[in-house]
């Protein structure tokens, strides 16, 4: 295993990488790595098989049994592009559970739009675990907020993996606090 620190000169929580195989290309200051790859960063961890780190922009590319543990959430995708400061990047096949909601979220493909919202195509989420849920959603396009509201087109209410209600465009609650009763669609124009 090789271990490699980075960034300390630079940001006040340095890089880690620890894999089979690490080379540095000191012109430009970028990092591959290969081989049970595990990058960390204060408390974000990233494993992959494959890893490429630029220690200039801070973007990181990871391919193959990607998993990315940022707290309590976890990432599952087949590849992942990330910016560890503006926390923005691109998810493929990717799968998602944040604890403190005990959502699920799913996607063809994904864009991290900020600290705490994903837009994806081809979405699906619940809060009943990724084996046989008892219900969830699916949707063309979702855009999901934690703790905020997911917004879906398209959208396909499932009960027991049999569509049930459709929705050309809806808004679900996404919050840690559980909300009760059925709640009904808000209707509204727009261009």
């Amino acid at each position: 295993s090789v271990f490699a620190q980075l960034g300390n000169y630079k940001f006040t929580t340095p890089v880690n990488i620890a894999a089979e195989s690490l080379e540095h290309n000191r012109e430009s200051n970028t990092f591959t790595a290969r081989g049970d790859v595990e990058l960390t960063e204060g408390t974000r961890t990233l494993t992959a098989d494959y890893v490429f780190y630029n220690d200039n922009t801070r973007d990181v590319l990871a391919e193959g049994n990607v998993v990315f543990v940022e707290g309590e959430d976890r990432v599952e995708c087949d590849q992942l592009t990330y910016n560890l400061d503006t926390k923005q990047g691109t998810l493929e096949n990717a799968r998602i559970y944040m604890k403190q909601d005990n959502f699920y979220v799913t996607g063809e493909e994904m864009n991290k739009v900020g600290e705490s919202r994903y837009t994806m195509t081809r979405g699906e989420f619940t809060t009943c675990g990724w084996d046989k849920p008892a219900w969830k959603f699916t949707a063309s396009e979702v855009d999901v907020t934690v703790e905020g509201y997911a917004k879906a087109k398209s959208a396909k209410f499932h009960i027991l993996d049999v569509p049930v209600f459709y929705f050309p465009w809806a808004i679900f609650p996404a919050k840690t606090e559980r909300q009760s009763g059925f709640l009904i669609p808000r209707v509204a124009l727009s261009s």
